[in-house]
């Protein structure tokens, strides 16, 4: 499967421009700061004239096709595309107006920078020990997505994934909060994972930070 990309969507599998200057495609991951995720994917809408993103992730799936999956969207994602792609422009825009959350007037590199900038005061908040938890969480249930084997398999891969993403020891504050926002994270989720780490020095095998 031949896949291109458009700004920061990877993975895109289908692509069109409707006759009133919307342009629809269907992205499986997302380029955050030059970090991929795949749990950011769906249906994106465009804005031709403007260059703006409306809306995206529609009909978002569990798990993308970038990390070598090549199964890409599934069958109600595309026919979700083709409603899109052929509705008038009135239920084109009731469905747009229902299905996504408007990011009209924001180019999608602003809207990155800004979600990444909130997520560095929540990292800031909690501190980077519980940020590095919530990372190696991640780390986990990708794996286990990806149906990698428990044992050396998956301690190599991990190891692969943290390479690639940038997961140090060293990292800081904003390093964490745009891997956090990269494997689709959200503010309250990492704000629940501090509530729930103990006081003292945890023995899982979780990402440790060396202060």
């Amino acid at each position: 499967m031949q896949m291109k990309k458009e700004g920061p969507y990877e993975a895109i599998t289908h692509d069109v421009v409707r006759d009133d200057g919307y342009r629809i495609l269907i992205s499986g991951a997302y380029n955050a700061l030059g970090l991929i995720g795949s749990e950011y994917n769906g249906i994106v809408v465009l804005d031709e004239k403007d260059k703006t993103v409306v809306t995206d992730c529609i009909g978002r799936q569990s798990s993308g096709w970038y990390y070598g999956q090549d199964t890409g969207p599934g069958k109600a994602l595309v026919k979700l595309f083709e409603d899109l792609q052929y509705a008038s422009p009135e239920a084109f825009a009731d469905r747009v107006n229902t299905l996504g959350v408007a990011r009209a007037c924001q180019r999608a590199e602003d809207r990155t920078q800004e979600v990444v900038a909130e997520m560095v005061k929540t990292v800031e908040k909690v501190g980077l020990d519980t940020a590095f938890d919530v990372i190696a969480d991640a780390l986990h249930e990708m794996a286990d997505r990806e149906g990698i084997p428990e044992g050396e398999e998956r301690d190599a891969w991990r190891r692969q994934m943290m390479e690639a993403t940038y997961v140090t020891p060293r990292a800081d504050e904003e390093d964490l909060a745009v891997i956090l926002v990269n494997f689709g994270a959200t503010r309250a989720q990492v704000e629940e994972a501090a509530t729930f780490r103990a006081p003292a020095a945890s023995d899982d095998e979780g990402i440790r930070h060396d202060g």
